[in-house]
């Protein structure tokens, strides 16, 4: 039996957590662990049989608590959010409490969306499933701010779902976010608008198109979007929104089609430079890393008065940023990524040592190659055994026919997969580059 002492302890703890939750002042995550303690010490005197309704609300902000968290491990602490929204739903029922179960649906999408780990495909269902759910409550009519912010949740749910029916799922995502942009005005909700408007140009900027001018029309409309959240998202204001808005019209910029390439390239690369103006290395390191990933690639390929020499370099030097926080062990997939391109950069370096630009190009090929396996990845293995086939082709001296034959097996064995792959175009390139590889070696017999 509870006496009113242990209740007014309990209720006591639950205020508490209710006021750190919603604290903006200090360090967030110190807040966000205040009330995950206060919430849990309501919880041993809230219990589900004799006070329903405030056990619910507890284990719903405590959920809350553990889904905002980013100390820690983040899987368990997403993990410990869900069962604590799937434990409110035992009181929360639609029947009962519907405006309640519908926020809970909502939150507990969220944490679906956000789980770093698993089967990424049926974590996004089942958000969708409870987003879904709490639009049964949320109608434009009765909540419009919160069917606003479900479409939205939808939008980012679809845009996320990969497979076959990408396309249809991004068309979903943007049907989504148009709707969501129906309440979500300029006027009324200037910085959902905002967010809503960054998700929008995501969207568009990852729809492929069937067609050239398809992707192009998508990608202008990309910018659009974008330079639209950037009336609001102000450096001064919103620092990180800003950056996240420069960073995606860089990408953007990077990917449009046509005739305006090195015009476009060189957008992007003042974008990405205007991002690392807010994502640095100890605030941001995983933005940061990505933004000098990204700002190497278009320095890569892009042309102009400073001449191939330079870009290169600059790329270069993007590229070992991005790999002081793109570790093998942490982030395999990005930093085989990043090896990658430092190889192509070594490898169409026209300055310096050629042949020493080679050999350093093919250990970068060899590196990413730890990571891209046959069998895990097989087209990036083929892409990087292909350059690795043209670095070696590239290399004289007296061992050139020994480069020749290894120039030329690269070139096999990535041929072959570009055959099951269907890949036609790739493996023109690659049989071109094979007999040339071929009647050079037979020029030494």
């Amino acid at each position: 039996m509870i006496n009113s002492d242990d209740r007014e302890v309990a209720d006591s703890q639950y205020k508490r957590g209710l006021s750190y939750i919603t604290l903006q002042e200090g360090d967030r995550q110190a807040n966000l662990e205040a009330a995950i303690a206060c919430f849990q010490a309501a919880l041993h005197i809230y219990s589900r049989d004799d006070f329903p309704v405030e056990w619910a609300a507890a284990q719903h902000n405590l959920g809350n608590a553990y889904r905002n968290l980013q100390l820690g491990d983040r899987q368990a602490n997403l993990e410990a959010a869900i069962a604590c929204f799937q434990a409110a739903l035992q009181v929360r029922t639609l029947d009962a409490f519907p405006v309640d179960w519908a926020a809970t649906q909502n939150n507990r999408g969220n944490a679906y969306v956000s789980l770093p780990d698993g089967d990424w495909q049926t974590n996004l269902e089942r958000a969708i499933a409870c987003f879904q759910a709490a639009l049964q409550v949320y109608t434009r009519t009765d909540f419009p701010a919160d069917w606003a912010r479900t479409q939205n949740n939808l939008g980012i749910a679809y845009a996320s779902l990969l497979g076959t029916d990408r396309q249809a799922n991004l068309a979903r995502a943007i049907t989504y976010f148009q709707s969501a942009l129906r309440v979500r005005t300029r006027e009324a909700f200037p910085v959902d608008w905002a967010a809503t408007q960054n998700n929008l140009g995501n969207a568009y900027s990852s729809l492929p198109g069937k067609e050239r001018r398809d992707r192009l029309a998508y990608l202008e409309q990309a910018v659009t979007c974008f330079e639209a959240a950037l009336q609001i998202y102000t450096r001064d204001a919103f620092p990180l929104d800003w950056a996240r808005a420069q960073h995606n019209l860089g990408n953007a910029y990077y990917n449009i089609p046509g005739e305006n390439e090195q015009v476009n390239l060189k957008k992007a690369i003042a974008h990405y430079q205007a991002a690392l103006q807010v994502y640095t290395f100890s605030a941001s390191p995983l933005d940061w890393a990505r933004t000098q990933h990204n700002l190497g690639n278009a320095y890569s390929i892009v042309l102009g008065e400073q001449g191939r020499q330079e870009h290169l370099q600059q790329a270069m030097a993007c590229f070992e940023s991005a790999l002081q926080v793109y570790t093998r062990e942490t982030f395999p997939g990005d930093w085989a990524a990043t090896q990658h391109n430092l190889g192509n950069v070594y490898s169409n370096l026209p300055g310096g040592d050629e042949q020493a630009n080679q050999r350093r190009a093919i250990e970068h090929y060899e590196a990413a190659l730890q990571v891209y396996t046959y069998e895990e990845f097989p087209i990036d293995w083929a892409m990087a055994q292909y350059n690795r086939g043209n670095a070696y082709a590239s290399l004289r001296g007296e061992n050139r026919k020994i480069t020749l034959e290894r120039a030329t097996a690269c070139f096999q064995v990535s041929l072959h997969i570009f055959r099951i792959m269907r890949m036609e175009s790739h493996g023109r390139v690659v049989i071109a580059a094979m007999k040339k590889a071929q009647e050079a070696l037979q020029n030494l017999i």
